[in-house]
């Protein structure tokens, strides 16, 4: 028999949850035979072609995708409402792909059918937010104080074997169960707080709302909610985790019931399970890349362009066997050799890319090649990897065929990309599960540095990794940081290319000032690189830029991703930064004219006129 975890979503919570207590109402109050639930909306899809797709099966009343309150950002769901029932259900006869994403369209269910009149006996608990590391044995002893346990079970991820996160218990009194109750809905099992639910029988007519792939939560590759957490577990595995514990989520419970507790995404990675009312409202996951949507890179494969700071156009993941390492891959040849690269530095070397042909420099020189980055990290004692944004670092961490799956104790993952710290604590977590080490260490240095062995590392984590990788560090870089915990590697990296972004557009503007009021710009270049605000990069930049000439170091794209993400950490700790809020909106604007892959110095275009007009 299949079991959904108890809904509990009270009128406070609802009050008191901002944007989750209201999307939680949209889903449920305003339920309709033409209503749908719409989950896995790519990032970037706007809601103008989120009905103009829609509105080819019929009239369309209401159409909307969820924001995150907080942020601004799309969480990765949404509603539309047909005139006519009889549309509603053409759509659900068919899969939709939108702006190249596949979508899973469910049907709402009205509230007065999601809601649990009283609280049935049962003789069966849910158990969410588990240890990773905790064993059925030991889920059994703690409850065992308040009855006879007849079952434990922790659920495993089909293809890691690993748990995800949540289990349940049977025991053979229901009266053992109001007692786990009474005592609270959290409790603590080896340090960290879980979440008690009751585990009740699958309603008639929760099948409509759920369609559970596998049963309990489905493999993992189409299981909703992935139940948020920081373990990023409950119910989703890692490649499409945006919904709700699988066959659990029956009714309003965890996401499940399609329209239920919301689809948030991984949660707020310290816990929070999911998107509905007080689960996820504000949560980091909520933003469709990270878990909201198709989770990473659901679909693309591992399509992940480089950092630009280090690989140049590669598009990799790097691994050697504790010997050394060199970079995997890159457009114009075998780049970030360091001091000596491979040769010198006499590295056993094994490369990964989604395009073979980037890894070819490399091979040519003798570095191995795997097919992903999980036969990489299992063929090396270390791995590294850099990659252009959250979503593709956590998707080669993380995905289907990621890092993670080849991983294990005595192991080492270096991730070297630019993302926000909550996404490297997310990386990270999914590496210490496999008993490996984990380092964060990204960088402050473009191609050139890469290429002469300069580069600066900004490093967060695991110390014994550290101290393991500090000569391979060495080998690339001049220079390292150790900074103490996951996350402040990432957060350093941030406010350093934040106040780079903001020096480059002032910089622009001075230049462009200059030549408007009939000065020679490359002379203010020259008075600049004299003075006490001379600086190295625009001694390299300035020249070029007063040709209007931008050979790509570091993508324009990059700069105003580690923009938006600096203002997501000032954001987080409410502190106003108005300066790079307005550099952001200059690089914004850079973009929208095709400057994307030029290099960040292309921001000055968007201070000529004739982009203004």
């Amino acid at each position: 028999m299949d079991y959904v975890a108890e809904q509990n979503f009270s009128e406070e919570q609802e009050r008191n949850d901002g944007s989750a207590g209201h999307e939680l109402k949209h889903s449920l109050d305003d339920s309709s035979a033409g209503k749908l639930f719409v989950g896995g909306i790519a990032w970037e899809t706007r809601e103008e072609s989120f009905r103009k797709y829609f509105s080819r099966f019929g009239e369309i009343t209401d159409c909307v995708i969820m924001m995150d309150k907080v942020s601004g950002r799309p969480r990765g769901f949404g509603f539309v409402t047909f005139a006519d029932p009889e549309a509603a259900n053409k759509v659900l006869e068919e899969e939709h792909i939108i702006d190249g994403r596949t979508v899973e369209v469910k049907r709402t269910v009205p509230k007065e059918d999601m809601q649990v009149k009283g609280s049935p006996k049962t003789k069966k608990i849910f158990v969410g937010g588990l240890p990773l590391t905790l064993t059925e044995d030991e889920l059994k002893e703690y409850f065992s104080s308040y009855g006879h346990v007849l079952e434990q079970q922790i659920m495993l991820d089909r293809e890691s074997g690993r748990s995800r996160g949540f289990g349940f218990i049977t025991f053979d009194s229901e009266n053992a169960v109001e007692e786990v109750l009474n005592n609270g809905r959290m409790h603590e099992i080896h340090g960290k707080q879980v979440e008690i639910k009751r585990a009740e029988p699958k309603r008639a007519g929760a099948e409509n709302a759920i369609e559970s792939r596998q049963h309990r939560g489905g493999s993992g590759s189409r299981s909703y909610n992935n139940f948020g957490g920081s373990e990023g577990a409950y119910g989703g595995g890692y490649s499409r985790g945006y919904g709700g514990y699988g066959g659990y989520g029956g009714g309003a419970g965890y996401g499940g019931g399609g329209a239920g507790a919301g689809y948030g995404g991984y949660g707020n990675i310290g816990g929070s399970y999911g998107g509905g009312a007080g689960y996820g409202a504000t949560s980091y996951g909520a933003p469709g890349s990270y878990g909201g949507a198709a989770g990473y890179g659901s679909g693309r494969g591992y399509t992940s362009s480089d950092d630009g700071s280090w690989y140049g156009g590669a598009r990799s993941s790097a691994s050697f066997n504790a010997k050394g390492y060199e970079s995997g891959g890159s457009t114009g040849g075998a780049r970030a050799y360091g001091n000596g690269g491979a040769a010198g530095g006499r590295c056993d070397v094994t490369v990964w890319n989604r395009t073979k042909s980037k890894c070819e420099p490399l091979i040519s020189l003798g570095a191995k090649y795997k097919s992903s980055p999980e036969e990489v990290a299992a063929s090396c004692d270390v791995t590294f990897a850099m990659l252009a944004d959250p979503e593709s670092a956590a998707d080669v961490a993380c995905g289907k065929y990621g890092a993670a799956k080849g991983m294990g104790p005595g192991k080492g993952y270096v991730d070297a990309s630019t993302v926000d710290g909550e996404t490297s604590k997310l990386i990270c977590e999914h590496i210490r599960a496999t008993g490996a080490h984990f380092l964060e260490a990204p960088v402050s240095g473009s191609k050139k540095p890469a290429e002469d062995g300069q580069l600066i590392f900004l490093t967060a984590g695991d110390s014994v990794l550290y101290d393991k990788a500090a000569p391979l560090l060495d080998i690339m870089g001049k220079s390292r940081f150790y900074l103490g915990e996951v996350g402040n590697g990432a957060a350093m990296k941030l406010v350093v290319n934040m106040v780079m972004g903001s020096m480059m557009a002032s910089f622009a503007e001075g230049l462009v000032l200059s030549e408007k009021v009939g000065l020679d710009p490359s002379v203010l270049v020259e008075v600049i690189s004299q003075g006490a605000i001379s600086a190295p990069m625009y001694a390299v930049k300035g020249p070029s830029m007063v040709k209007s000439s931008y050979p790509t170091a570091f993508p324009l794209k990059h700069q105003q991703k580690d923009l938006r993400l600096a203002l997501g950490l000032a954001e987080s700790v409410s502190q106003p930064i108005p300066i790079a809020a307005a550099t952001n909106e200059l690089y914004k604007v850079a973009k929208s004219h095709g400057l994307s892959d030029q290099d960040f110095s292309a921001v000055i275009e968007a201070l000529k006129v004739k982009l203004q007009q």
